[in-house]
């Protein structure tokens, strides 16, 4: 009885012993899959290392706060850029609206007398003018100033007018001056439709839409955008009515191709045209989006596989390496450095880069 128990039990260690030995095999299986999933040639942790964190930006946009007397003209950027942007700008037109006024005889009303006759006095002399100036082309120090003066013909009798004697205002430009006769008596809307006549009839044009608006107004539109530096009712009783400034910034792009430039260390500062006058760069920001870029070397002796090394920036999600296409090499040998560049598109600088792989861990601030 005694040796029977005893075989049974050893039978029975027997079979424990191999429902062991089959358990560790399959351990073993396991571990040797596991190892060929992740890398079976990476069994300490692996010597990486994290250098030249920076920053590469492009802009892609311009914006614009405020801006005032300029002409319009190309934005200069300072060079912060392996290939520096280009752009435009766009600025309003001037506009403005003067008032005539009734043409009465000399001795009546000096409100509305368009010559220089002395009050009461009966002899001619100087007609009276109003300026404007002329943009010839958009860029400072191409104005043209304009005279428009008047010459009154005098009514002898009623209904029957003689021929003006008056002269052009002294010191003006007989190649920018024009003659806008009327008769003595005249009303403002008699006035008003002789001036637009010598206006639109002058040659050479001047850069400048007229219309009229009501009864004793006359409109008048640049043609070419910018500011204008004068607009002077001289000696006459001509009225300004309104303006509505020129060379205002409308809007801001940037050019092509290209147009963003590219490798942007930081944010340029961007200013007009030498040329463009106004109130300087602080009319215009460049907007940015960064893209990441930085080294990772294998500083130890075993390759580390690409698909293995996880990347972290700025606190974000944490992603494996990976590339567009896809790597044609598979590992990082040692001694061997890969540029890691992430386009980002983001509004936020680079700040902070982590890197880990196999228990290895580095983070590295900028």
């Amino acid at each position: 009885m005694g040796s029977s128990v005893g075989i049974g039990a050893l039978i029975m260690g027997v079979t424990l012993l191999s429902v062991f030995a089959v358990a560790t095999s399959v351990i073993s299986n396991q571990a040797e899959v596991a190892l060929e999933v992740t890398d079976p040639d990476v069994f300490d942790k692996p010597e990486l290392s994290l250098t030249n964190l920076v920053n590469p930006g492009t802009v892609t946009s311009i914006q614009v706060t405020t801006g005032t007397a300029y002409f319009p003209g190309s934005l200069v950027f300072s060079g912060v850029c392996e290939v520096n942007p280009t752009g435009v700008f766009t600025v309003t037109n001037e506009e403005f609206r003067f008032r005539l006024v009734d043409e009465v005889p000399d001795g009546v009303n000096p409100f509305g007398n368009y010559n220089d006759s002395a009050w009461g006095g009966s002899h001619p002399t100087e007609g009276n003018f109003f300026e404007i100036t002329d943009l010839t082309a958009s860029a400072p120090g191409s104005e043209e100033i304009w005279t428009i003066w008047y010459s009154v013909n005098p009514e002898l009798e009623p209904g029957v007018f003689g021929t003006s004697t008056d002269t052009p205002p002294a010191g003006s430009n007989p190649f920018r001056t024009i003659e806008v006769n009327i008769n003595q008596g005249d009303q403002d809307n008699d006035v008003r439709d002789k001036t637009k006549t010598q206006l639109d009839l002058n040659t050479p044009p001047i850069q400048i839409a007229w219309s009229n608006f009501a009864t004793n107004q006359i409109e008048g539109v640049y043609s070419n955008p910018g500011p204008v530096t004068n607009f002077n009712t001289g000696n006459s009783d001509v009225i300004l009515e309104s303006t509505i400034a020129g060379g205002d910034i409308l809007a801001a792009t940037l050019g092509l191709p290209n147009n963003g430039g590219s490798g942007c260390s930081s944010q340029p500062d961007v200013d007009a045209c030498p040329l463009c006058g106004g109130d300087g760069n602080e009319d215009f920001t460049a907007v940015m989006e960064w893209d990441y870029n930085f080294d990772i070397t294998n500083e130890g002796g075993t390759p580390v596989k690409l698909s293995e090394i996880f990347t972290t920036i700025n606190g974000g999600t944490t992603e494996v390496l990976s590339s567009t296409p896809v790597f044609t090499v598979e590992y990082l040998f040692p001694g061997e450095t890969i540029n890691v560049v992430k386009d980002a598109n983001s509004a936020d600088t680079l700040t902070r880069v982590a890197i880990s792989s196999h228990g290895m861990n580095i983070a590295v601030e900028t």
